[in-house]
């Protein structure tokens, strides 16, 4: 099991990035030693997984618990979710965020811990396939990555990920790469073509085109086929050169 970072900048929030460093620190060192030994048969006998879940009355704000592994799938039945082995999660700034309450008042902070408190930390995730429902397009062994709903979590060892919120992963990607596209992806695509409708042609000043979401969506642009200036310091001009980006605009200097 491993966690790979899904944005390369932190919260700006103090409070947001030392729990942010938390999460890395206590689930990359402590979380599933053993997984990678687990066996990724369907025929798989133990009933109970360990996940990190939030806890507002701990130290570190998160914990490591035994819980119940999700439901089987009825395999002679149809069905929205699949049950899968997690093998890497992402880890976003929202998983922070939400334990601190960010961008809420202050006396709300309190009742947004509370509301998280015991569910299962983080979204993203790549992993294998166990048990799929009847006339499900995914199979038993299958290598796929995807996003869970709120709540859900995604820091375990198995997840029940709807149908419509996974897809196979690209033989391109290793598992940690995959696990760290899913938001970051989701968000470019819904920014810039769901709800601003770009289209090739069209010209999008990226700023921050370097950073988590800015970078997939420099390349999202491309693929639809704008032309982008990008906004971002001289140390990585090369960087989103290399992505495509037509013209880069260092900020510290401006044009």
């Amino acid at each position: 099991f491993c966690l790979c970072c899904g944005g390369s900048r932190l919260p700006s929030s103090r409070t947001s990035r030392s729990i942010l460093l938390r999460l890395l620190l206590v689930a990359s060192s402590t979380v599933f030693p053993a997984l990678q030994n687990l066996p990724t048969t369907t025929a798989f006998p133990i009933s109970m997984m360990r996940a990190v879940v939030y806890s507002r009355l701990d130290v570190e704000g998160i914990k490591v618990v035994s819980k119940a592994r999700p439901a089987a799938v009825n395999a002679t039945k149809k069905g929205n979710n699949i049950l899968c082995r997690v093998v890497c999660a992402g880890i976003n700034p929202v998983d922070a965020k939400g334990l601190v309450g960010d961008k809420l008042p202050h006396a709300c902070s309190p009742l947004a811990r509370r509301a998280i408190d015991g569910k299962t930390v983080g979204f993203d995730f790549a992993g294998t396939v166990m048990e799929v429902p009847a006339g499900c397009e995914y199979k038993p062994g299958d290598a796929v990555y995807g996003t869970m709903p709120p709540g859900a979590g995604s820091f375990c060892e198995y997840v029940s990920a709807p149908l419509d919120q996974v897809a196979k992963k690209p033989s391109s990607l290793s598992f940690s790469e995959a696990a760290s596209l899913p938001l970051v992806g989701l968000t470019s695509v819904q920014a810039l073509v769901h709800d601003n409708g770009l289209v090739s042609g069209q010209h999008l000043l990226l700023i921050g085109a370097s950073g988590g979401v800015g970078h997939v969506a420099l390349q999202v642009a491309k693929a639809v086929g704008a032309s982008v200036t990008a906004v971002c310091s001289q140390r990585n001009a090369e960087f989103v050169q290399r992505l495509g980006a037509d013209r880069v605009v260092d900020y510290t200097k401006g044009d």
